[in-house]
């Protein structure tokens, strides 16, 4: 199944970004995880919408974050991407 992983630095740490992003994805009705790294924040989705939310998360980022650089691009998996347990912060979606 075709995922996407989306990368973005900036300041998204201590803001709200991940909550946001969990809402988004619900909106959008996406599967995945957002996690934090070194950078910021990285997030692997899958469903219809992806580029589409791409996309949305600029536009209605939270005020006190700042967007400094972000990446998506086309990942191939193996699974459902629900079931990555070990570097999940927050699930997206059902």
């Amino acid at each position: 199944m075709i995922s996407y992983e989306i990368h973005i630095s900036g300041r998204v740490q201590g803001v709200g970004f991940r909550p946001f992003i969990f809402n988004l994805a619900e909106e959008f009705q996406l599967k995945g995880y957002v996690s934090n790294d070194e950078l910021g924040v990285i997030i692997v989705c899958q469903g219809e919408n992806s580029e589409t939310f791409f996309k949305e998360i600029h536009h209605r980022k939270p005020k006190s974050s700042e967007i400094i650089f972000s990446e998506i691009k086309e990942i191939e998996t193996n699974s459902n991407t629900n079931n990555h347990e070990k570097r999940v912060s927050e699930i997206l979606g059902n």
